[in-house]
């Protein structure tokens, strides 16, 4: 039985509040509900693993320099697109 704390005073919930939590429940556990937890811990793992915006627009643009000059990406940029997928495999989507 579910209640509430009115004024100090334990309450305990009508039919209708029981019904509305339980449908509140079973939305909360519904499993798309689930994977979209899920979905949120795993972006949060993902956004905290990526390299800041400058070390990735100072990759991006040894990138370009290097490939417009003909010459191999140097390796901070190969070191970063592997630091990328080892991320992107450490913390899979559903």
């Amino acid at each position: 039985m579910r209640t509430h704390n009115i004024d100090g005073q334990i309450v305990a919930f009508t039919a209708d509040e029981e019904a509305a939590a339980d449908a509140a429940d079973a939305v909360f556990n519904s499993e798309a509900e689930v994977n979209k937890r899920f979905n949120a811990k795993v972006d949060r793992r993902r956004i905290a693993g990526y390299a800041t915006d400058g070390d990735n627009f100072d990759a991006i643009w040894k990138a370009i320099d290097a490939l417009s000059q003909g010459n191999d990406l140097p390796s901070e940029v190969t070191d970063t697109l592997a630091s990328r997928a080892a991320n992107k495999a450490a913390n899979p989507k559903r």
